[in-house]
């Protein structure tokens, strides 16, 4: 019980028992003859229906599963041979064939499930909304359409329809260009689940959802050409695939992430755990020293445990949890190629029947099999390994891998091994065990966090090492994300000409921008030809800059373009001029600084540069200027390097944000340049003067750009942008739709009130699944009493430093140690009313999980949770009739379910068993992550409803089956 995913998996093994009871009274492997070889087995049909509450509307066929079962027994070695005396063989290989994933020319659950997968099914699949808030901005108050819910079992969308990028297709960029960048990625599809938490909800990606799409979680757009212009410490690229140092020093540990798989390996039921296929167990069993000492060698299931149905003790094999809901042990254990041996001490003292055991697996490290995402029923959380795989692929941004224990035979660290001592003592029974190997649920350990690193007292660009920013490792140390970067620049393509145009007058020239993305507009040194009555050709990065200075240059040319548009006097927009103090400048040596047209005042021109209003700090917070070795106003700004905050400030619902804070030795400093007169440290010399009813220099610089922003939009075909209200403009929303925001603590660079404003570039990180070694040591005792004709069990495990996720630890991560206690009581009881010739069986179980040091920001309920199970069952007609109840709940979450079923044995060899599982309960609420994988789209509010244990990840999934099985 040491993670949120092993509730789960243990919750379907409790509900299961009453179909593992069945299944283990049906087989029989011994023939009539008694011959030396023996085959038993049986054939099965599974059909299975799911359905949030069963209605109707909402159901769909989730399984129609045949299945072949055989299992050959021989006796090798009967009457001794040599130190043998006896050595007997056993295999179990089982054929399973589902045709929900292709139909098999009748069903018509294809169409969700499979390769050609064209919708994703029901409400506990796809419910998700689109955006409702962009950065600051609610969308719904200004006019855009929001809030539409996918119609269930029939809407997939592209990539090219992530709500993310909605912004960029209004603003003009054509939706193909958009595809263009991700190449072969681009027609991988997603369903959306939506997620109660900060404001209105969050709508998640979970996909790629047809099996086709092959994840590539490292260099998928490796093919790919990067588009990005060059600049000192923004060196070019080849591809749009770009390594950061951290995963550089990691991506040769990773392994198989199991996810992978196409329609007909998994309709063969060939996913992740079945590395021999339809082969389920093949061993050898050895007896020596007159059967003294017991020997199991091979592909086997070691089980440990005194309690039946929940796997306290038992720790050696992982479970398949994707075939159902609630999958019976028997059909659920992943057997491993392993050596168990017992040797028998008979009695020793007061002590019977005395034995001790050892074990260890040599296989391959199998974690639990979880399914792949798209299952039908894998369940959902699943989807978010194969999109942060899929995102990391893309983006650099999510899962970059999942790293397995060593191979035994490479590595003697690969090898699992336990120990366990048996005894009985008059009427109880007990042992002690130990077991030294590695966690089957994973963890996720974020091991690189993309950031905008500087040093907090001068502003210097620092590489992640720390050391100062050069040509020389400003990609191979690079602290931003370039490959997220180059992305949005490659998918942004020859957007802008419109917008130039615009500042020209309408009438003027400007560069091609076929080749040339958003991301690096600011950085066209190509002319941008005026039309001021007279023709003046001026470089695109210097025009751009004479607009953020706010000067009278500045102003004419923002003006003309308000009028080329047609945009009324009522709306249009005005620049704030900057004020050049004793530190700014010199002039970087842009065109208008140099030549000022005949005619008119020279003033106009040769104050019309950005540097000349700027500190060298401040230009810094831009990414241009002396600390990032270029010019400013030949150059132009950075958008790779700029200091989002400070650029932003200015946005809509971005006002209150903190600006370019950083956390530095316990205390909250705001980087130098970005400060304005009430701040602490504030130099004017850094900082500059404020114009008037600004914060800041900066704050005033913001106001510019937001302005010159807004009025391009419109350039570019934005109809509905009230530039009285920004909130409205295509162009704002889309910019704010490119970052995230910290947690308003202090320590992540926020003010209490909200978080810090990044760009995604700046944000996010690099995680890997992992799977931690740890030592159990347990303890299991059951023993049975007269007085109320009770058994009972106790189980009781210590787990030591044991990994919890954490929200807000660097990693994610935390150590803890666990208790385990488990506690079963049985008991036959005659209720004559309801049954004359047999006893109800009553089984209670309650299990316990104390987690040592429980912190708060832990993913799981703590530092006491309780969940328990009752299940009732009896027969009637001779046992041919087998009804069973099974009831669990979990406390501290309020989820559970109930199971129904009833069995009919029609003969020795037939039998049906139909049944109904319902579930019910909600995600309790979790804190966002301090160090998130990726930045989140919010401000004020950081809690979601991301808990998920119990049952409360498959309270929307509701079932109907019918099992048809034939033994022989």
């Amino acid at each position: 019980m040491a993670t949120r995913g092993s509730v789960c998996a243990t919750a379907a093994v409790l509900l299961a028992a009453p179909l593992a009871m069945q299944a283990q009274a049906e087989v029989k492997l011994v023939s009539p003859d008694q011959s030396r070889f023996r085959l038993g087995g049986f054939v099965e049909h599974q059909l299975r229906g799911l359905a949030d509450g069963y209605d109707p509307d909402e159901s769909y066929l989730a399984q129609s599963a045949f299945v072949l079962n055989l299992e050959p027994e021989l006796d090798l070695v009967s009457d001794g041979w040599g130190p043998f005396d006896l050595i007997s063989a056993f295999g179990r290989i089982e054929v399973r064939y589902d045709c929900v994933f292709n139909g098999c020319g009748t069903l018509g659950s294809a169409r969700v499930f499979g390769d050609n997968a064209e919708a994703s099914p029901a409400r506990n699949w796809a419910d998700g909304p689109t955006l409702t808030y962009i950065g600051g901005i609610d969308l719904r108050e200004v006019g855009k359409s929001v809030g539409r819910v996918q119609d269930p079992g029939l809407d997939l969308l592209p990539i090219t329809a992530n709500p993310s990028f909605q912004p960029f297709f209004d603003l003009g960029i054509d939706p193909s260009t958009v595809a263009a960048a991700f190449g072969p990625t681009a027609d991988d599809q997603f369903t959306w689940k939506r997620i109660d938490g900060p404001r209105s909800g969050v709508a998640i990606p979970l996909g790629p959802w047809p099996y086709e799409s092959n994840i590539r979680p490292n260099g998928a757009l490796r093919g790919e050409t990067s588009t990005t212009s060059p600049l000192p410490l923004r060196p070019a690229t080849d591809s749009l695939y770009t390594q950061s140092s951290a995963l550089r020093r990691r991506i040769d540990s990773f392994d198989s992430f199991d996810q992978n798989f196409d329609e007909n390996a998994l309709a063969w039921n060939r996913g992740g755990s079945q590395d021999e296929w339809e082969l389920k167990e093949a061993f050898l069993d050895l007896e020596m020293l007159d059967s003294r000492l017991w020997v199991r060698v091979g592909k086997q299931n070691i089980v440990w445990g005194k309690t039946e149905l929940f796997r306290t003790t038992d720790q050696f094999n992982p479970v398949d949890i994707g075939l159902a809901s609630l999958p019976s042990l028997e059909e659920s254990r992943i057997a491993l190629w392993s050596i168990r041996a017992v040797y028998s001490l008979f009695d020793v003292g007061p002590l019977d029947d005395v034995r001790v055991e050892v074990a260890a697996n040599f296989d391959d490290f199998e974690p639990i099999d979880t399914g792949r995402c798209g299952e039908p029923f894998t369940v959902w959380l699943v989807c978010l390994k194969s999109t942060g795989l899929w995102a990391h692929g893309t983006s650099g941004i999510g899962i970059a891998g999942e790293e397995h224990a060593p191979l035994p035979w490479e590595s003697a660290k690969g090898i699992e091994v336990g120990a366990r001592v048996e005894a009985r003592w008059g009427r109880f029974s007990f042992a002690l065990m130990n077991f030294w190997g590695y966690e089957d649920v994973p963890s996720i350990e974020l091991f690189n966090e993309f950031r905008r690193n500087v040093d907090p007292e001068t502003g210097l660009p620092l590489d992640v090492r720390g050391q100062p920013l050069t040509p020389e490792n400003a990609l191979g140390f690079a602290s931003g994300n370039r490959q997220a970067f180059d992305l949005g620049c490659k998918a942004s393509l020859g957007f802008g000409s419109n917008a130039l145009l615009a500042l020209t007058g309408g009438q003027g020239e400007v560069p091609d921008l076929s080749s040339r993305c958003l991301g690096d507009l600011p950085n066209i040194r190509e002319p941008l030809v005026l039309n001021l009555g007279v023709s003046l050709s001026v470089p695109v990065t210097n025009g751009l800059g004479a607009l953020l200075s706010g000067q009278p240059i500045g102003e004419l040319v923002l003006s003309l373009a308000q009028s080329s548009l047609g945009i009324p006097a009522p709306q249009r927009v005005n620049l704030v001029p900057l004020v050049r103090d004793p530190a700014d400048g010199p002039s970087g040596g842009g065109v208008f600084g140099a030549n000022p047209l005949p005619g008119l005042e020279a003033p106009l021109f040769t104050e019309a540069n950005l540097s000349l209003y700027l500190s060298d700090q401040q230009e810094a917070l831009l990414g241009c200027g002396p600390f990032y070795r270029t010019d400013c106003d030949v150059d132009g700004i950075d958008l790779f390097h700029t200091e989002a905050s400070v650029l932003l400030q200015a946005l809509p619902g971005f006002e209150n944000n903190p600006v370019a804070t950083r956390f530095v030795r316990g205390q909250q400093v705001i980087l130098p340049g970005a400060r304005g007169p009430d701040d602490p440290g504030f130099d004017v010399l850094q900082d500059g003067t404020p114009p008037p009813g600004f914060s800041s220099e900066m704050a005033a610089l913001s106001a510019n750009f937001v302005n010159v922003l807004a009025v391009l939009g419109v350039a570019e075909g934005d109809t509905n942008c009230d530039l009285t209200n920004p909130s409205t403009c295509a162009a704002i929303q889309a910019l704010a739709a490119l970052t995230g925001s910290t947690r308003r603590e202090i320590r992540a660079g926020g003010n209490q009130i909200y978080g810090r404003r990044d760009f995604s570039w700046h944000g996010g990180g690099e995680a890997a699944i992992v799977y931690p070694k740890r030592n159990v040591l347990g303890f299991s005792v059951d023993f049975a009493e007269d007085l109320f004709l009770t058994s009972s069990a106790f189980e009781f495990t210590w787990i030591h430093d044991a990994l919890f996720a954490s929200n807000r630890t660097d990693d994610l991560l935390q150590e803890a140690d666990v208790l385990n206690l488990t506690i079963s009581i049985d008991r036959p009881t005659f209720i004559r009313f309801l049954n004359q010739n047999r006893t109800f069986f009553f089984n209670t179980q309650i299990f316990l999980r104390y987690i040592v040091g429980h912190d708060p920001s832990f993913d799981v309920n703590g530092p006491l949770s309780a969940l328990g199970t009752f299940t009732v069952l009896t027969g009637y007609y001779q046992d041919r009739l087998l009804p069973a109840f099974t009831w669990v709940h979990d406390a501290r979450s309020t989820s559970g379910g109930f199971v129904a079923q009833i069995s009919y044995r029609f003969n020795e060899a037939f039998s049906a068993t139909v049944g109904a599982l319902a579930f019910y309960g909600q995600p309790d609420q979790n804190r966002l992550p301090l160090h998130p994988i990726a930045l989140p789209d919010t401000q004020t509010d950081f809690d979601a409803n991301t808990r998920y244990e119990g049952l409360s990840a498959i309270a929307e999934r509701d079932e109907l089956f019918l099992r048809l099985r034939y033994t022989f």
